[in-house]
């Protein structure tokens, strides 16, 4: 649900374009980080749950400035 209410708080400054943007990046990182830690881990894939919102942080980040 935060994740949600964040990405509403940042909808009117972002284009359609960086919004979509944003949110490849923030998935694609995410998944990267859910695999490595799922290889290192002996823990179950299926209980291994990550925060979405230091992602879309980061998906922010990289699309707003650079």
């Amino acid at each position: 649900m935060g994740d949600l209410l964040l990405l509403l708080f940042w909808v009117p400054w972002l284009t359609l374009i960086e919004l979509t943007q944003l949110l490849i990046i923030a998935s694609s990182s995410a998944l990267i980080v859910y695999l490595v830690i799922s290889l290192i881990t002996t823990k179950q894939i299926k209980t291994l749950q990550l925060p979405f919102v230091p992602f879309l942080s980061l998906g922010l980040f990289i699309v707003h400035f650079l």
